[in-house]
């Protein structure tokens, strides 16, 4: 199977809206998808599979994983790792939001493996602090923690 790839407004409200369904449904949480634009924020999914993944593009072509979701039964498919390969055919990835009831170690394995902050919002990153500064610094962009 192939992940797509869309920033068609009424798929990222539809898809989006499904991602953050099943993320909620995991986690007991009741967060709400906040679309800024069809500029700045892009799906990846898998056509027939409910959730997929969904960036934010924060600066250029840079972008952070705010919502990652699948069922249950479709997990541990890769289709998550699918999802992160087609985003990082547009955009460079440079962390992953993470809540304390998140799968931490999923994101370790995929090379998400350095804790940061932003605005007191715990992010993993591939990058190291010294380039994690400077992207922040270029992008003008939350407080760094």
């Amino acid at each position: 199977m192939i992940a797509q790839v869309t920033t068609v407004p009424k798929q990222l409200k539809k898809k989006g809206k499904q991602i953050v369904d099943i993320y909620n449904e995991f986690t007991g949480n009741n967060e709400k998808l906040t679309l800024k634009s069809n500029k700045t924020s892009m799906i990846a999914y898998i056509d027939g599979v409910p959730g997929g993944v969904f960036l934010e593009i924060f600066h250029k072509s840079k972008g952070i994983i705010y919502y990652a979701a699948f069922n249950e039964s479709d997990r541990g498919k890769g289709y998550l790792k699918k999802c992160i390969k087609a985003l990082e055919q547009h955009y460079t990835i440079y962390g992953v939001e993470v809540n304390p009831f998140d799968n931490w170690d999923l994101w370790k394995h995929l090379g998400f493996v350095n804790q940061y902050s932003i605005n007191w919002t715990p992010v993993l990153s591939q990058l190291c602090e010294k380039h994690w500064k400077e992207l922040w610094h270029d992008a003008k962009c939350g407080e760094l923690v």
